[in-house]
């Protein structure tokens, strides 16, 4: 599964209830988030900026799905 989420200011996104911190200096930029198994990959297109662990790993409910 992939959500694409826009960063605010501050450079935290959130996905599932998570809270991501992608970086403030990529404010304002649309982002990729690929939804894996165990953790959560940020993409700026083919770049990727981090990897967070999910610490559920349970099904992900309310998905919004990228634009």
């Amino acid at each position: 599964m992939r959500a694409t989420r826009k960063v605010p200011k501050d450079g935290v996104t959130m996905v599932a209830n998570q809270r991501l911190r992608v970086g403030a200096s990529h404010a304002g930029k649309t982002v990729t988030i690929v939804i894996e198994d165990t953790v959560f990959r940020v993409l700026d297109g083919d770049i990727e900026l981090s990897v967070h662990p999910r610490r559920t790993t349970g099904p992900i409910l309310g998905f919004r799905p990228c634009w």
